[in-house]
């Protein structure tokens, strides 16, 4: 559903709805006493996202040229996978600090 809509409109206006909508949500989350709620804003916040990767991925192809595309899907690759990977450590070490 959500690759069907994003071919039919402008990506980069539903890109930026998108994401004030995913900002609203989870400025939302710490006033929510139930965690059911918090539950159902997780969910809405992750459709959202599923909007969003493929219509920045679309978007991303469009603005970088053809003959770099191979270096920039190696660097946000490599950064994307880093970060996956260290996230994990380096809040470990922040929770190890506090202790």
């Amino acid at each position: 559903m959500a690759g069907s809509l994003i071919d039919r409109v402008n990506k980069r206006t539903l890109m930026i709805t998108v994401d004030c909508i995913r900002g609203a949500l989870v400025a939302v989350i710490p006033f929510i006493s139930s965690v059911w709620i918090v539950y159902l804003l997780m969910f809405l916040i992750n459709v959202a996202g599923a909007f969003f990767g493929p219509a920045s991925n679309t978007y991303i192809t469009k603005l970088v040229p053809t003959e770099k595309r191979k270096g920039f899907n190696s660097m946000f690759s490599f950064a994307t996978s880093g970060a996956f990977l260290i996230a994990p450590a380096f809040q470990e070490s922040l929770s190890c600090t506090r202790a």
